[in-house]
């Protein structure tokens, strides 16, 4: 009796033991598996970053670059084209130089948006920097579906911004 007594009372220590590492373990996985997707979580926004611009979150001219050689090959397979339309917004010092930086970013802002609004998902729109902008997009000559991002660009050139009468031509 003595015997079984003594292996019960090691079983339970053991039991116990396993029951203390299995907590101990599980603690670890999940500390490392949130590293590892805070890892992640920087990692992505390294990349973000990089291809990115800072004002707009559109796409940068290395990103717009890529992009690029990518509708070309596109176009090629699919017997389609590519379309580069450069956007360039004349008169923009004036606006930073008499109505400041902060609406100058601000139109810069809003630009980028409403070029967000006037393209398909699958076009590409990157700030080249300053006061450019570059829409890349791949059609199919033979759709009878004419696309014209700048006839909706046209008709939302027109806005106040700051309490300032802005107009985009």
């Amino acid at each position: 009796d003595w015997v079984l007594e003594r292996t019960a009372a090691d079983l339970a220590v053991a039991v116990d033991t396993m029951q203390g590492l299995n907590v101990a373990l599980a603690t670890q996985v999940a500390e490392k598996d949130a590293a590892l997707r805070q890892r992640e979580a920087a990692e992505n926004k390294i990349e973000f970053i990089a291809f990115h611009d800072r004002l707009t979150s559109l796409p940068n001219q290395q990103l717009a670059e890529d992009r690029f050689g990518q509708a070309v090959a596109y176009a090629e397979r699919e017997q389609a084209r590519v379309a580069l339309l450069f956007l360039d917004l004349d008169n923009f010092k004036t606006i930073n130089d008499s109505l400041g930086h902060a609406v100058g970013d601000g139109l810069i802002r809003e630009v980028a948006s409403r070029l967000r609004d006037c393209v398909r998902e699958t076009d590409t729109i990157s700030r080249r920097g300053g006061d450019e902008f570059l829409v890349l997009a791949v059609y199919d000559p033979c759709d009878t579906r004419l696309y014209h991002p700048m006839d909706r660009a046209a008709a939302r050139a027109q806005f106040g911004y700051a309490d300032e009468h802005v107009v985009l031509v």
